[in-house]
């Protein structure tokens, strides 16, 4: 006969058994994408293809290019190829280690730099991505501003973030945007969302492409 404190332990045991392994569960269910793996690229196209549960009339393949894991934060960053048009997919990074994806974008024309910035576990990081032509992009300048409701204008951060960008035709690269308070909604104000003012230069520290 099974005492009544035996009988509640071996409850309690089954109880956390239980709820361990639906958290792993969940996990992978929710986290099922490894990052590294060769079928990346066609997970994001399922993704695509079937976007809030609805099959796209015209199927897309997409090529991975690169991946970046923003440093040790949450947030991993794929460059790919849609059908032959270039874009970027955000991936979200689980308990277990897997990822999440969370959304694709692309267009026709990749321009020699843009870029985006993006929330992750340990701040904002600034992504840039282009089609280096030649390779005349050397380096990258950019200053994030948001527009200012109160002061109806645009308000820049005394920040300019200063990245390297290889000798690859086509290149993602990024870097932690500094807080900056001058900015009037540095913490998530989707209605006023931080921008880059982005200029490339080439080898002879002239520029070469801008945007704003």
């Amino acid at each position: 006969m099974v005492s009544k404190g035996k009988g509640f332990l071996y409850l309690s045991i089954t109880v956390i058994i239980v709820a361990v392994a639906t958290f792993f569960i969940y996990q992978y269910n929710t986290y099922p994408v490894n990052i590294k793996s060769d079928n990346l690229g066609k997970k994001i196209a399922q993704n695509i293809n079937t976007a809030k549960g609805q099959k796209r009339t015209e199927q897309v393949i997409v090529k991975v290019m690169k991946v970046a894991k923003l440093d040790d934060s949450n947030v991993a960053i794929a460059f790919v190829s849609v059908n032959g048009e270039f874009g970027r997919t955000r991936l979200v990074k689980g308990l277990n280690g897997r990822y999440k994806i969370m959304g694709t974008r692309w267009k026709s024309e990749l321009k020699p730099a843009q870029g985006e910035i993006f929330n992750t576990s340990r701040g904002k990081y600034q992504v840039f991505m282009g089609h280096n032509v030649d390779f005349k992009v050397k380096s990258i300048k950019a200053k994030a501003y948001q527009y200012s409701v109160k002061k109806q204008k645009d308000i820049y951060s005394d920040f300019t973030s200063i990245v390297s960008v290889p000798s690859n035709e086509y290149y993602l690269v990024y870097k932690k945007l500094p807080e900056d308070k001058k900015l009037p909604y540095y913490h998530n104000d989707q209605a006023n969302p931080i921008s880059l003012s982005i200029k490339s230069y080439d080898e002879n520290g002239e520029v070469s492409y801008s945007i704003k």
